[in-house]
This record gives structure tokens, C-alpha cells and sequence, in this order.
């Protein structure tokens, strides 16, 4: 396993060559650019929030839904990492609701996930 030096060092040199988008698409890239600050902002609200009790429920639902933005977009504007971890983290917080299970059960799962995310925007940030 790489050290986590390497790893973003890695990272960041793939989302900079991940940069050959088409030109239309440029203008979504720069949305989501702009965007990604706020994101892992929030993301690491909601992970507060949910560690502190602090409606835990709601967490997960904010986390769910600012997921699905993300994995909607990220891989087509060039950035699959991001939307890979993204729809993976989509996807625990959705099976957790589906298979009724606890709110700490589904956190176990969804929390490392949120991390990778939100270590991932901020690679693309650094780029």
C-alpha cells in the first residue's frame, strides 16, 4: 500500500491528466471546481454532526444526497476517482435506509467511505 504522500502525489497527477475533456464539458468542470471547497465542507458538517448525535438521521440523508450530486457528474467532467468513491458512498448510505440497518451499523461502512471522498476532492483541489 502506497503511504499517503504517494497516494496523493498519485492522485494528483492522474486528475491532472485526467484534464482532456471535451470543450463543452469545460464549463461543468469549472462548476464543480468551484464547488469543491463547499462540498467537503459540508461533508465534514454532516460527519460532525453525526459524530456529535447531533441528528444523526439527517446526516446521513444530507450525506446521501450531496453524494449523488457528485457521482451524477464527476467521472463524465474527468474526474472518475472522485465519482467512483462517491456512488460507492451513495450507494452504503441508500443500502443502510434499504436494509433497515442500524444508524451505527451504517456508519461503520459510511464513514472511511466519506473520508476517501472527501481526501479525493481534496486532491482534485490541490491539482
Amino acid at each position: 500500500m502506497l503511504a499517503y504522500s504517494q497516494r496523493r502525489k498519485t492522485s494528483a497527477e492522474k486528475v491532472r491528466a485526467e484534464t482532456d475533456v471535451p470543450n463543452i464539458l469545460l464549463p461543468a468542470r469549472a462548476r464543480f471546481s468551484d464547488k469543491l471547497t463547499q462540498r467537503a465542507m459540508a461533508f465534514e458538517m454532516f460527519r460532525i454532526d453525526f459524530n456529535n448525535g447531533q441528528n444523526p438521521r439527517t446526516a446521513l440523508v444530507n450525506i446521501n444526497e450531496l453524494a449523488h450530486k457528485i457521482a451524477g457528474v464527476a467521472e463524465t467532467i474527468g474526474f472518475p476517482e472522485a465519482g467512483r468513491l462517491a456512488t460507492a458512498l451513495e450507494r452504503s448510505t441508500s443500502s443502510g435506509y434499504e436494509q433497515h440497518a442500524s444508524i451505527e451499523e451504517t456508519w461503520r461502512i459510511v464513514e472511511p467511505q466519506l473520508v476517501a471522498l472527501v481526501d479525493e476532492l481534496e486532491l482534485i483541489m490541490d491539482a
